[in-house]
């Protein structure tokens, strides 16, 4: 899998977020986090039928990663393993380089520029016979390109039947011949068009220039379902350089130089907006993001139409309207068959039975779902009776420590997050929003009076009791403060190769307010929030590593080569950039920050209109370079300093193409959340009528509250007895209430007495739950009434022959 989109995306702060009026989240509630219960293990395994083995054998506790599907019929009939069940937040697919050409052939128009020619492929491919096949029925057929669980997002014009590419070999092998691709000398391989740019005059066949096939191979199906479109695409006339590797064998080759035709990619995607990051053209020239859409022959983008349309999604200030826009996107994507959605895997993942206080996920509802078990609320509550160390099974070895980079694998990103907290979480229990975890926050407006503009502003009200600790020993070095959010941020956005950069880039300035508060101000409005999912790094520490930041003091003079009010000349993301300021004088005395100087858009800008000849000198903290195994390839003794629930103890590794390792992860004493109080009621249900005829439309109020402290989201449903008479998705401020109304059609209802009954689910951490059920009374439900009656008969004649034929018209009433 690539990428863990919750890292460098969003959250969705509200899911009625309307712009125009603030939504403040501030309150601390009174329940509590306390620290871990347990000490963890985390051992990284080559492969998953040795960490399985382990598991079986009791010499680890957690597998970290799902279930085969041999091990998973294993482990239902094992009376010692536990399994969890849960929809993954994941898609595969088959990513098509749409670009005009690839390196490899760099004068040659690509065959996949061609949109026949991707049609072709798309219906070579049989979804049904993957599905069964290789997944063995443990994932869940996609069209469009966003895992199953957004199927509300999807637009409904290419779902089921309305997917323009079903199976079909014949079809394929036709958009081929219209193409000119054809088998003109016999060989069973067609032959590129004879006037075919690049190649113009020349026939070669496909085995010649063979389409470059990139198959990952640490992950069965993928294999093997790109195995099935060699020959597939074989058996058409196609032939293909199968290069196989794993995600660190094609960082360079995909994700960087776009150098292949086709990959068997997975994306984790967290929320419904990823498409603007993986499908826009901005993002083409960055690493890994977007290396599908691509350019056309004059190095423009090939999909303006499709910028637009993600442009929109991206900058949607309602999620009705976020929703219409994705949709018109995911249909532009397949109309023009830019790349073939596949499955959404379902996930299956194992622990012994001796790990007490793990919370189970809803298997019905979308959640951090590769975080089945290993979720923040189970490594704090999980434990053992003997009280040794939890011991993790983690699967594939990941290639570096390092916090800023290459946040590619499931279990790097969850050895990360046993050291570095959260501002938000996101609970394991089917709800939609985020949670308040390190920080609460009020978004709102603000007007950019040089471009006119409305645009986002959050502030961060900050906990305090979030501690920077050291490794090894866990010596307490000082609060998690505002200052290391700003270093943090700016940070990441002097860094375009970092990997949470491009939910940076629309930082416009940031604002502290004291320690635990800051303001940050966007270029952009949208609904969109990215701020609460980048690291938070401890500013003391990494500004005390030159090699990370370096403390510089550079001179410019007014009119020389420096012009006021503007921006300073310094470098812009890249080394040397500035990612904090200290100082900043004109002729010795003392600007104010925010006043007469800033740090905007990544630039250091005075306001004041200096006079010609006037000394700025500034002190400032420049960007240095952090990549390595661990960030500046620093000791971890050193560096992997953290305010997370663990702090590393010990860190045993074996290098080689990736990293094998073991670390102890000590629980931190000092961790603490204080969680914002969550509670929905149902206060009132009000039934328009006691009696019914079946047929007839009975009218249901329902009043709900939200008598807790965050916005929630969650789905309303009413009953008549134990049938569901319909369920609606609510979105509630804190301290607000709406009047609901249901419709109930009792057409398709028995005669009988009904209870009405309106329920909401019981959230993660909600104590007050008497209230989440309430029961209206009786409804009883009988037959109309059937009255038919004759009321004239009126013969045509009033006299005829035997024999003959009588017309009678007969009127009939109800």
């Amino acid at each position: 899998m690539k990428r863990v989109f919750t890292s460098i995306l969003c959250f969705v702060l509200a899911s009625s977020a309307v712009f125009g009026h603030s939504i403040f989240v501030r309150e601390i509630g009174k329940a509590s986090l306390n620290p871990p219960l347990s000490d963890f293990i985390f051992k990284s395994f080559d492969s998953l039928e040795e960490a399985y083995a382990q598991l079986k054998d009791g010499l680890i506790d957690i597998l970290d990663y799902p279930l085969s599907f041999g091990q998973l019929q294993d482990a239902l009939n094992d009376p010692n393993l536990e399994v969890v069940e849960g929809l993954a937040d994941v898609m595969f697919l088959l990513d098509l380089n749409n670009n005009y050409t690839i390196r490899e052939y760099p004068n040659v128009k690509s065959p996949l520029h061609e949109l026949k020619f991707r049609r072709a492929i798309a219906y070579a491919i049989n979804k049904t016979y993957i599905i069964e096949a290789f997944w063995q029925n443990m994932a869940e057929r996609i069209d469009q390109s966003l895992p199953a669980v957004f199927f509300d997002w999807m637009n409904e014009t290419y779902t089921g039947a309305g997917y323009p590419y079903e199976y079909n070999l014949t079809k394929a092998s036709q958009l081929l011949d219209e193409l000119g691709f054809v088998d003109i000398d016999g060989n069973g391989y067609r032959n590129y068009p004879v006037d075919w740019p690049g190649l113009e005059g020349q026939r070669p066949d496909f085995t010649q220039y063979p389409l470059k096939v990139c198959v990952r191979i640490e992950h069965e199906p993928r294999r093997r379902t790109g195995e099935y479109l060699v020959n597939q695409l074989q058996s058409i006339g196609v032939a293909c350089n199968v290069i196989y590797g794993t995600m660190h064998d094609f960082f360079q080759i995909v994700f960087r130089d776009r150098d292949y035709h086709i990959y068997t990619s997975g994306w984790r995607i967290t929320d419904c907006f990823a498409p603007y990051y993986l499908y826009h053209s901005k993002f083409w020239s960055s690493d890994i993001i977007n290396y599908v859409t691509g350019m056309n022959e004059t190095n423009m983008p090939n999909y303006p139409q499709l910028d637009k349309l993600l442009e929109d999604l991206y900058h949607a200030s309602t999620f009705e309207e976020a929703k219409e826009k994705c949709k018109k996107a995911l249909g532009f994507l397949v109309e023009k068959c830019i790349n073939i959605p596949l499955v959404t895997r379902i996930d299956f993942l194992a622990y012994r039975k001796g790990i007490q206080g793990i919370i189970k996920p809803d298997k019905s509802v979308w959640t951090y779902n590769y975080h089945i078990i290993l979720n923040r609320y189970n490594l704090l509550s999980a434990f053992k009776s003997d009280g040794s160390p939890i011991r993790v099974g983690v699967y594939p070895p990941i290639n570096n420590f390092n916090v800023l980079f290459d946040v590619s694998w499931p279990p790097k990103l969850d050895a990360l997050r046993m050291i570095y907290d959260d501002l938000a979480y996101f609970p394991p229990d089917g709800s939609v929003n985020y949670i308040p975890w390190q920080s609460s926050w009020n978004i709102e407006l603000w007007y950019d009076a040089e471009t006119g503009e409305n645009k986002t502003k959050f502030t961060f009200y900050l906990s305090n009791s979030s501690y920077w600790v050291k490794p090894v020993t866990g010596e307490v070095l000082g609060l998690m403060t505002a200052y290391d959010f700003e270093f943090s941020a700016w940070y990441i956005r002097q860094y375009p190769e970092c990997w949470w950069w491009p939910g940076e880039d629309d930082i416009h300035h940031i604002k502290v307010i004291d320690e635990s508060t800051v303001e940050v101000y966007m270029n952009t409005k949208s609904i969109l929030f990215t701020e609460s999912t980048f690291p938070i790094l401890p500013k003391n520490t990494w500004t005390s590593f030159q090699q990370l930041a370096e403390l510089k003091n550079v001179a410019f003079i007014e009119g020389s080569n420096a012009t006021t009010p503007g921006y300073l000349d310094l470098p812009y993301q890249d080394i040397g950039a500035p990612v904090a300021i200290e100082q900043i004088s004109v002729d010795g005395n003392e600007l104010i920050r925010y006043e007469d100087y800033d740090l905007v858009l990544g630039r250091i800008r005075i306001y004041k209109d200096l006079p010609a000849g006037a000394v700025i000198s500034i002190t400032y903290w420049a960007r240095g370079n952090a990549e390595g195994t661990f960030p500046g390839n620093l000791p971890w003794q050193e560096i992997l300093v953290g305010n997370g629930p663990f702090y590393v103890t010990q860190l045993i590794i074996d290098y080689d193409d990736h990293i094998n390792y073991y670390i102890y992860f000590k629980a931190n004493p000092y961790y603490n959340i204080t969680p914002l109080n969550r509670d929905i009621a149902i206060s009132n249900v009000d039934v328009s009528t006691a009696q019914a005829k079946i047929g007839e439309n009975v009218t249901v109020y329902v009043v709900v509250e939200n008598q807790g402290e965050i916005y929630e989201s969650f789905n309303l449903a009413l009953y008549a007895n134990e049938t569901i008479i319909g369920s609606k998705r609510v979105d509630l401020p804190p301290s607000n209430s709406s009047i609901v109304t249901f419709i109930w059609d009792t057409s398709s209802f028995s005669p009988g007495k009904y209870l009405v009954k309106a329920e909401v689910p019981i959230l993660l951490g909600e104590n007050d739950t008497a209230d989440n059920t309430l029961v209206d009374g009786w409804v009883t439900l009988t037959c109309p009434l059937v009255n038919i009656a004759v009321t004239q008969i009126m013969p045509w004649q009033n006299s005829i022959n035997i024999g003959e034929t009588l017309k009678v018209n007969v009127t009939v009433e109800n």
